[in-house]
């Protein structure tokens, strides 16, 4: 794996795991956050389940909401992180409302070349305490290592299994924080959260790093023919074009065309992905 950490305990307890957990923000930083998203907030309310600010508020919100937390979390990362780039950072709002929004195991979408051990990077960090109470991440560590060919995108999704599964529950890790405290995990890891089972909104910010000489790839299905194509993205795609993607509305042509694959991508199975963590991690 490429290094990622400047700190060499932080780097092979990720490369081991997947993930570590740090100390990032202070008290006054926690609130100037807290009063962004007042100020920016108003999608939340009204939205049930998982939302994020990308999903459906303006470029121009976006980016300003992306300029203020990396104003924040950029310079912190920097005493962590080398030879990576910043390309966005967003709040992730999980609701109290009384309906089911556990999210199961998954990865996050492949848009970097993880065959090459080139990882998106991803900083989670709430702004108040996470437990499994109101919504906290749940991970199963060094699952990164055995599963970075996937394809997963829009039009490929992760393959998404019940973190409470009899094997899985085993070996998955709950990751309760306090507020101030981040997990960095690659985004290739299987991780998920439980639902938020109390009566406050679960806020957190997610700022996302890729390695310095890495570009952004997007995998698309080509509709009415048995193939897909890998696109080079820009670097504002997910404050630009989230929005577009949820609403049917986006189009790629505009992007620079890599590669055209014959056939689909290979879908990852539960079947498939028990006999690999059994086989290659001994969770079994």
């Amino acid at each position: 794996m490429k290094r990622y950490f400047i700190d060499t305990s932080l780097q092979e307890k990720f490369e081991s795991d997947g993930y570590v957990i740090i100390d990032l923000f202070n008290e006054i930083q926690i609130n100037t956050l807290k009063k962004l998203h007042k100020q920016t907030s108003s999608i939340f309310h009204r939205t049930k389940g998982l939302v994020s600010n990308v999903h459906n508020r303006t470029y121009k919100v976006n980016l300003g909401i992306d300029k203020e937390i990396s104003k924040i979390v950029q310079p912190l990362m920097g005493e962590y992180l080398t030879g990576c780039k910043m390309i966005g950072s967003i709040f992730l709002n999980k609701s109290n409302h009384k309906i089911n929004n556990k999210l199961d195991l998954h990865q996050d979408w492949s848009i970097t070349n993880e065959p090459k051990d080139e990882f998106e990077i991803l900083v989670w960090a709430p702004l108040q305490d996470v437990t499994p109470d109101n919504g906290c991440l749940i991970v199963l560590p060094g699952s990164h290592r055995v599963f970075k060919s996937t394809i997963r995108s829009f039009d490929f999704p992760s393959l998404y299994i019940d973190y409470d599964n009899a094997i899985l529950k085993k070996y998955t890790k709950t990751i309760s924080l306090k507020k101030g405290q981040a997990i960095i995990y690659t985004a290739n890891l299987f991780h998920g959260s439980f639902p938020n089972q109390t009566n406050q909104p679960r806020l957190a910010i997610a700022s996302t790093f890729i390695p310095d000489d890495s570009d952004l790839f997007f995998y698309v299905a080509e509709k009415h023919t048995n193939s897909y194509i890998k696109y080079q993205l820009p670097t504002d795609f997910h404050l630009r074009y989230i929005h577009l993607l949820y609403k049917n509305k986006m189009d790629f042509k505009t992007f620079t065309k890599i590669e055209t694959y014959q056939g689909m991508a290979e879908k990852l199975n539960e079947d498939n992905f028990l006999s690999s963590i059994c086989r290659e991690l001994n969770y079994c």
